[in-house]
């Protein structure tokens, strides 16, 4: 049994390792991107790396430009710390499965309660952002190309985490008063 839980930790690692790598990129592009967009005349970065072409949003509104990329930057942002947060949970030479209530594992859990509540709040602006630049007649991506569709499943996944945090809290809380007694 300490061996496939070993080897369920091991891909667990690896897919969490990925995706925190891609998430970081995605992030990282966002920025640097909206940064130059900005700052260069003229611009030069609204095309993105990935295929992106907001330039019909930046020659229509500068503002609801900068407000969609940076909506987009900051759930991406989030994202990769919660990935980060996985990671360090999966690295944790003291996480054990046979004692599953553990202090370090019901924050980690309440802090990525937290990061999917706000990863849904970001995603849903930008999706009222990209609403209300497509009702002015401006062609903007869909949400999925743009990265930030989804946002009740944020929110649902945060409000079910916080949840299990709670839980977890209790288990906790249970777990030390059984320790305690002799």
């Amino acid at each position: 049994m300490k061996k496939q839980t070993d080897y369920v930790k091991m891909v667990l690692l690896a897919i969490s390792w990925l995706i925190f790598v891609g998430v970081s990129i995605e992030a990282a592009g966002f920025i640097v991107n909206t940064i130059i967009t900005i700052f260069y005349e003229p611009p030069l970065g609204y095309v993105y790396w990935s295929g992106l072409d907001l330039s019909a949003v930046y020659r229509h509104h500068q503002g609801m430009y900068v407000t969609l990329t940076a909506t987009i930057a900051i759930a991406s942002v989030l994202k990769a710390i919660m990935f980060y947060i996985i990671l360090t949970i999966l690295h944790n030479k003291n996480w054990n499965l046979d004692r599953p209530f553990q202090a370090h594992a019901g924050r980690s859990i309440a802090l990525i309660a937290y990061l999917a509540l706000g990863i849904g709040f970001f995603c849903s602006w930008g999706s009222k952002v990209q609403a209300n630049i497509e009702s002015q007649g401006v062609p903007v991506l869909s949400l999925q190309k743009l990265h930030i569709a989804g946002a009740d499943v944020w929110l649902f996944m945060g409000v079910i985490l916080l949840v299990v945090a709670r839980i977890m809290k209790k288990g906790i809380d249970m777990q030390l008063e059984n320790d305690l007694t002799v």
